[in-house]
């Protein structure tokens, strides 16, 4: 979000330092580029991409915090803090998923634990918020290896 919003502010010319970043915009979106052109996407791919997002982001932020109008100011803070919120949420949701169940190395017993834990979330926000949510894994004991 606060990525789109510093763009949006770059392109614009907005606080008067649109002219003087479109040129280390360009450079750090250059920087990020190639990577799109190669055959896969991994994660150790990303840290091409972050120059571009931190000077986005940044511009975002200096955006909001220069304007003028309140009612516009205090709304985008609001969604900026939920976007947060969530983005944080979902980034530990994935990063727990790719350490438990996809990452090689991991014992069977601890992606048993997992999905077990996982099950006992979705029970409980549907027994809390009323949702119908089928429980289709049947958790079994877990033994832990002999050492």
């Amino acid at each position: 979000f606060l990525a789109m919003v510093g763009f949006v502010s770059l392109l614009r010319g907005a606080g008067g330092v649109g002219p003087y970043l479109r040129l280390p915009m360009l450079g750090a979106l250059a920087g990020g580029f190639p990577v799109l052109m190669s055959v896969s996407i991994s994660h150790r791919f990303l840290h091409d991409a972050f120059p571009a997002a931190a000077m986005a982001c940044t511009l975002g932020l200096f955006a909001i915090a220069d304007m003028k109008r309140g009612a516009w100011k205090k709304g985008l803070v609001v969604l900026l803090l939920i976007a947060g919120l969530w983005g944080s949420w979902a980034n530990t949701a994935l990063a727990l998923t790719y350490q438990r169940i996809f990452s090689w190395g991991t014992p069977f017993y601890l992606k048993v634990e997992f999905n077990r834990s996982q099950a006992e979330v979705d029970a409980w926000v549907s027994r809390r918020f009323g949702l119908d949510i089928e429980n289709t894994w049947t958790p079994k004991p877990v033994r832990k290896p002999r050492s």
